[in-house]
């Protein structure tokens, strides 16, 4: 007989669901847990995490398998995003929940590892399989190959997270100022996923402070503020001017027009070129105001 099996019969029921947790996350255990499930549930059918246990179980038993269609993995990724992660945080410590969780998420990866990017199916790709597992480097890999990924908002914005969870704030942000030129509404959600504690302070001080009030006809054309996010938090702060970069494609809106009107006033003020500070300073009030007039050049 097992140990932990033995553990249970003599009524250790806590050591027998810490030894389950354990061997939840370790490869090749599934048949140890399942004979442990059984034993939980012969010697008490109405233990309460007998059905959450079964319910991991059972996913972990019949994983998604390459022959699956599109009907089937939709069904699996709500599995994974709504019952699972209940059953598993009540069941597991919070550790051990979001390993268990990681594990399934890396299969549903490979899984989808040969199918297609399709913009209307966003969620049947490996990149965001891979967010949700943790594998940040696989995430990025799996952005790159999709076709002219930068001119599109959901790939922007998960090489924008990967990046950060990656590298940090100053490697995401050229995939964070694409990302407010061709989808601004996508920001605030992603900055609120990551929970950064400066980039959430720019932010609310940009929505803050900034307004088109000032751009006559403009103000009222519908346009998104946060297109000029980039190029405010540029202005507010000279600092960002190594990791803030224009597109390689070229301009998309007025709000990086003005990032790139900015990274040379910050190279002129940098190399102390006081005559080109000034044309770059007109240039960039007759272009937008709102930034010219909050502009902090340093000491």
């Amino acid at each position: 007989m097992s140990v932990q099996l033995d553990l249970f019969i003599h009524g250790d029921r806590p050591r027998l669901l810490a030894s389950l947790a354990a061997a939840l996350v370790q490869p090749g255990q599934l048949a140890a847990v399942q004979g442990m499930a059984r034993v939980l549930g012969e010697a008490n059918p109405d233990d309460p995490l007998l059905p959450a246990l079964q319910q991991l179980l059972a996913a972990q038993a019949a994983p998604p398998q390459s022959g699956w269609d599109a009907g089937q993995l939709t069904a699996w990724i709500s599995l994974l995003q709504h019952d699972l992660p209940l059953a598993a945080a009540r069941l597991l410590p919070p550790h051990r929940a979001r390993q268990w969780l990681q594990y399934r998420w890396e299969e549903l990866a490979v899984t989808l590892l040969p199918w297609p990017w399709t913009p209307a199916q966003a969620e049947l790709h490996p990149a965001p399989c891979w967010l949700q597992a943790g594998q940040w480097a696989a995430a990025i890999n799996a952005v790159q190959r999709i076709p002219n990924w930068r001119r599109q908002a959901t790939p922007l914005s998960w090489m924008a997270e990967a990046q950060w969870q990656l590298h940090g704030t100053p490697e995401a942000w050229p995939a964070l100022a694409e990302l407010a030129w061709r989808a601004p509404e996508a920001l605030p959600p992603l900055l609120a996923r990551l929970a950064d504690p400066e980039l959430s302070r720019l932010l609310q001080r940009f929505q803050r402070d900034f307004t088109l009030e000032n751009r006559g006809a403009d103000a009222d054309s519908g346009e998104n503020p946060l297109v000029w996010f980039p190029a405010w938090c540029l202005a507010q702060d000279a600092d960002l001017a190594p990791a803030l970069r224009p597109t390689p494609t070229g301009p998309l809106h007025d709000g990086e027009k003005a990032l790139r009107l900015l990274l040379e006033l910050r190279a002129a003020e940098a190399q102390g070129r006081h005559d080109a500070l000034l044309n770059l300073s007109r240039k960039l009030h007759y272009l937008a105001p709102e930034l010219q007039g909050q502009l902090r050049f340093g000491e």
